[in-house]
């Protein structure tokens, strides 16, 4: 056998002598006895010795059959090949198989080998992706709960059952089930005494004449005629319905098929993504991924605090049964085991602490996280000529800080006819920040605007230069302010002095973002938190957090902080409750320039939670969200410092707008745009953008030409060239159409209207008009002063007053 076994015999363990000899079941006599009945040669007919090429398999004599080496290669939708029947006879041929269409499971499965891990399971999980590996554990937990809970209820149906039964009286002698009901002695007397005595019927059948006969005959005969014709009519409407029924039987076949082809789609999408994951397979059921999450309090704060989890052997063995590799089988493990298995955890996670004398370490060495860089996208160069006008200046002064410089660059990259102006403006406001490394952001900008476009841009070094002087002593300052800062914070953490510790946190937190470092400001805003006191300090320090965010375009944190700041801002509402006690008139009076303090600062909060959660929504591509919280945004008053330094007034009306039109209906469109007195006062910084708002509304999608020929208007209208320019010239003379025609080469041109002229125009025109009024008025008091006044004659139809005898007269 282990010559024929195409698979080698595996050993648990290794064989050796043994100290105790088994006893064998065969005894050497029994043994040499068979080895004789299998190498004696097979007799046949008449007892003649047959050739063990005849019979082949099933002899000790003979080698290992083509079977047994072909073993395991065997298919068996393969043709087989035809054998003839020697002497004479017919040969028998076998229809060829025909191989299922349908394709083999492992085939449809394509889920990797090793497959990634959720994002939520990682150390420090991103917050969305946390926020869903949570919600799917829970979905998992009540459906578990709920299948727990179906089955407790089956259980207890079952044991009042068997309370039931075991009320009643059971008779031991009779089978359960088989006494239908107890027979007593006198309804068995009863019984037999009916049997000895049979009834007889009284009544005699009466003999028919043969008029009753022959009338019974004629009914029977008009009965069955009734009933053919009814089967005949019934038999002519099935066949009627024949090609309904063909068409039922049709469609019902196709929506049968329709459903088929829609569950095997769906298996085919289970088995691409997940395998055969919760598949009953025989008697048992292939595993399915746990659901391994924790939740956020139990999310350790670094590396040094990670827990090793999970077991790599058992992953895989699972993912090989998911992949249909391995068939699902439960372990077994015996009832006497030699070796006991204990689960040991290994403990490699430690808590190292290094002195501060051994880590070399430039002080201001730039220590912010490198993050990979983003997908490129196709850049959209945009042109910048007398036909498209940008004032560069004009627009940027409407920035400050870091936000103006993120905007030139980006303004460098889209358009770089204005690449060297931008790198002027962008040194400027270089100066005024304390981060010198944007000076190096900003040449790798601008190096890279010169090499992918075809626009000659001149060196950097000679439009503006960035002053070392000043970058020294930046430096300088920022290593002097960062070391006082660090002393301060760790003085007050010692004294344990609560408010300090969380003020020195909060100033830290302003200093590294002022200076670029993002991620430190976010850890030192984020550590105030565990020293705040008051709602008041957790609102001040979720909205750092905010801008600090905003500015990191880090858009999918936002709602997190958002919604801490709103149960700040409730809760700082509630304790500002009016708290004097006095009673009277005063009292009132007393608290109502608080409360309007109280409610003008609360607005302005809200104004600015509101553009964070658009900022929110938009960034993460919910235009629809981000349009209705665009619109609620309050006045540019309320948003305070945030207007310049992290947008500007255009900016919203513009977001809002674009967000609006893509997805919000027209009703909705007039109520939330043309309607809203508050986002009314952002559409005005840009007047264009009410101009495309009605132009919508007014389904106005194109602009039409500034000039057309006339023969392509006399080509669409069928007229000739005279009668066309004819028309045209007529209803330009009319007035319903504002253009020239050019009759040497046949070009309308469509007149152009300036409307800033036309406001001057009509402004000019009603000051002359006020102005002359103002002087009437002032002659019609000196008149009255002088008492000149002119009375008209009773009865006539005159003014009855100079100044109506004055504007008469105009």
């Amino acid at each position: 056998m282990p010559k024929r076994s195409a698979v080698p015999a595996v050993f648990s363990r290794a064989t050796g002598e043994s100290s105790k000899k088994r006893k064998s079941l065969v005894t050497k006599e029994e043994k040499e006895r068979l080895l004789r009945i299998a190498k004696r040669p097979r007799k046949g007919p008449f007892n003649a010795i047959m050739d063990p090429s005849e019979y082949a398999a099933g002899s000790a004599v003979v080698d290992v059959s083509e079977a047994v080496k072909q073993s395991g290669t065997y298919d068996a939708w393969a043709p087989e090949s035809e054998m003839e029947i020697k002497d004479g006879l017919e040969t028998v041929y076998k229809k060829k198989p025909k191989a299922p269409a349908l394709s083999k499971t492992k085939d449809l499965i394509e889920i990797p080998a090793i497959v990634e891990p959720h994002q939520g399971t990682s150390y420090n999980p991103p917050v969305n992706a946390h926020q869903e590996l949570i919600e799917k554990a829970a979905e998992l937990e009540k459906k578990r709960l709920v299948k727990e809970m179906k089955l407790a209820e089956t259980k207890a149906k079952i044991d009042n059952a068997r309370t039931t039964n075991s009320s009643l009286p059971v008779d031991i002698s009779v089978a359960n089930g088989m006494v239908v009901q107890a027979i007593d002695e006198e309804d068995d007397a009863s019984a037999e005494e009916s049997t000895d005595t049979p009834k007889f019927s009284k009544k005699v059948a009466e003999r028919k004449t043969k008029a009753q006969k022959n009338r019974a005959a004629r009914v029977l005969k008009e009965k069955r005629a009734l009933a053919e014709r009814a089967e005949r009519k019934k038999l002519l409407a099935a066949i009627n319905e024949a090609k309904s029924m063909r068409r039922t039987n049709a469609k019902t076949l196709s929506l049968q098929e329709q459903q088929r082809q829609e569950r095997l789609t769906k298996l085919a999408e289970k088995l691409k993504t997940q395998g055969l994951a919760g598949t009953k397979l025989g008697k048992h059921k292939v595993p399915q991924d746990n659901v391994v999450v924790q939740l956020g309090e139990d999310l350790t704060e670094n590396l040094r605090g990670l827990k090793p989890e999970g077991n790599l052997f058992r992953d895989r063995f699972q993912s090989l049964q998911q992949r249909a590799l391995v068939e699902p089988r439960v372990p077994v493990v015996p009832s006497k085991r030699r070796n006991r298995m204990v689960e040991y955890e290994k403990h490699a996670w430690k808590n190292f602490d290094l002195p501060c004398s051994l880590i070399d370490m430039d002080p201001m060495e730039d220590t912010r996280p490198t993050t990979p860089p983003p997908p490129q996208r196709k850049v959209i160069i945009a042109p910048v000529d007398d036909a498209h006008p940008f004032d560069l200046e004009s627009y940027i002064s409407n920035y400050s800080g870091r936000t103006a410089i993120d905007r030139l660059m980006h303004i460098m990259v889209i358009c770089p006819s204005l690449a060297a102006e931008a790198f002027v403006l962008c040194v400027q406001h270089i100066h005024q920040s304390r981060d010198p490394a944007l000076y190096q952001t900003l040449l790798q900008t601008y190096e890279q605007v010169a090499n992918n476009t075809d626009v000659s841009l001149p060196n950097p070094m000679e439009l503006a230069e960035l002053d070392t002087k000043w970058a020294d002593e930046v430096m300088t300052k920022t290593t002097a302010e960062r070391t006082k800062l660090e002393v301060e914070l760790k003085t007050y953490t010692n004294n344990m002095i609560k408010e300090s510790i969380r003020m020195a946190h909060r100033d830290l937190g302003d200093f590294y973002r002022a200076t670029g470092d993002f991620g430190a400001s976010l850890k030192h805003y984020t550590k105030s938190r565990e020293f705040c006191a008051t709602s008041q300090h957790v609102l001040d320090m979720c909205l750092s957090i905010l801008e600090l965010l905003i500015e990191q375009r880090n858009y999918a944190n936002i709602t997190t902080y958002v919604f801490k700041a709103d149960a700040a801002l409730d809760a700082s509402s509630a304790n500002a409750g009016p708290t004097d006690s006095s009673t009277g008139a005063a009292a009132p009076a007393a608290t109502a320039a608080p409360s309007r303090k109280k409610t003008a600062e609360r607005e302005q909060i809200q104004s600015k939670l509101d553009l964070a959660t658009a900022f929110s929504h938009l960034g993460q591509g919910n235009y629809d969200k981000a349009a209705q919280t665009f619109t609620k945004v309050g006045s540019p008053k309320d948003l305070g410092e945030w207007i310049g330094k992290l947008v500007a007034p255009a900016d919203i009306a513009i977001y809002g707008t674009l967000c609006a039109l893509a997805t919000l209906p027209r009703s909705a469109l007039k109520v939330k745009l043309l309607e809203n007195s508050e986002f009314g006062v952002y559409i005005e910084q840009e007047p264009y953008i009410r101009e495309l708002i009605e132009a919508y509304m007014n389904s106005n999608f194109k602009t039409p030409f500034a000039t057309i020929k006339l023969e392509r208007m006399s080509a669409a209208f069928g007229w000739t060239l005279e009668e066309v320019e004819k028309h045209v010239v007529t209803l330009i003379q009319k007035g319903n159409i504002q253009g020239r025609v050019d009759s040497q080469n046949k070009i309308l041109h469509a007149k152009k209207t300036d409307y800033r002229d036309e406001l001057f125009a009509r402004a000019i025109k009603a000051g002359e008009q006020i102005q002359a009024t103002n002087r009437k008025l002032l002659l019609r008091m000196r008149l009255q002063q002088a008492d000149l006044i002119v009375k008209p004659p009773k009865g006539s139809n005159h003014p009855t007053n100079a100044g109506d005898l004055i504007f008469a007269m105009e």
